[in-house]
């Protein structure tokens, strides 16, 4: 049960902070292109959208092979805040270098 718990708060972690990511990025380089902005909130549904039809990654099962319990949630909390946080950083570089 616990597991269940911490993969659906995983989940909403991701989708919240890549929705936030997404669209921060999206103002930065797709509205100068002349497209509407998009809320925080539009950018997370995009996000469902684009994993209901990609499918969701998660974590691989090679990686978590041996792990405790606790380590594979740590590293599933670890992967939704480092990914976005990443891309948001060499996004915010790339924004600066078009200034």
């Amino acid at each position: 049960m616990t597991v269940l718990l911490c993969t659906i708060l995983i989940g909403a972690v991701n989708i919240l902070w890549s929705g936030f990511v997404t669209s921060v990025l999206w103002g930065w380089f797709i509205v100068p292109l002349g497209i509407q902005p998009v809320t925080f909130l539009h950018a997370a549904g995009i996000g469902c959208v684009l994993a209901a039809f990609l499918g969701v990654r998660g974590l691989n099962l090679e990686r978590t092979k041996g792990l405790s319990t606790r380590d594979a949630i740590t590293m599933g909390f670890a992967a939704a805040l480092t990914i976005p946080a990443m891309l948001l950083l060499f996004g915010w570089v790339i924004h600066l270098l078009m200034l």
